[in-house]
């Protein structure tokens, strides 16, 4: 991801050197971490190697005593990998897509609002009033990955505590917009 950063980044100060203020522009940076991050998520782990060599679950070796390794997987000695058989990285963790979408979202508010496409003030009425429809969406985006992880028999995905402070403080502020700003 850093590579991408630095080339948005450099971006960015060469715009700041014609004249397009990278004061106002930051928010693009955002936008190319959520995008970045959202291709991470639905990124396939087929055929990537690396990890620590693994053995597959076996009997304990005869004459064994009790102070052996776990039950499961152990490692293997340098010596027993070959080139021949490349041992599979157990799969990553799966991300959910509501951190990158929330970061583009945010990147493109806030990339509006500093080129003033949008004002601040009229951000303000449209969130005062449209806010649940973000609340929509965050459940929209979570059934599809429910419904995504039961098709292809992967674990359920917890939301994180990150996840659920965000929501408490999008309602929050929703409400109190709402009761801020006149219909």
């Amino acid at each position: 991801m850093w590579p991408v950063i630095f080339i948005a980044a450099g971006i960015l100060i060469l715009l700041d050197e014609f004249g397009i203020s990278i004061w106002r522009t930051w928010p693009a940076i955002l936008l190319v971490i959520g995008a970045v991050k959202l291709l991470q998520s639905n990124a396939s782990d087929a055929g990537h190697v690396g990890g620590p060599p693994v053995l597959p679950p076996s009997a304990p070796p005869a004459g064994a005593g009790s102070a052996q390794e776990p039950q499961g997987q152990s490692e293997v000695p340098p010596s027993e990998v070959s080139m021949a058989s490349p041992v599979v990285a157990p799969p990553r963790r799966r991300r959910s897509m509501t951190g990158p979408f929330i970061l583009i979202f945010v990147g493109v508010i806030f990339l509006l609002g500093n080129l003033h496409l949008i004002s601040w003030g009229r951000l303000g009425v449209w969130f005062a009033h449209y806010w649940p429809v973000l609340l929509i969406l965050w459940g929209a985006v979570k059934l599809v990955e429910h419904y995504r992880a039961k098709q292809k028999a992967w674990p359920r995905l917890a939301s994180g505590r990150a996840a659920y402070s965000f929501l408490i403080f999008l309602i929050v502020a929703g409400l109190t917009a709402s009761q801020i700003v006149p219909l």
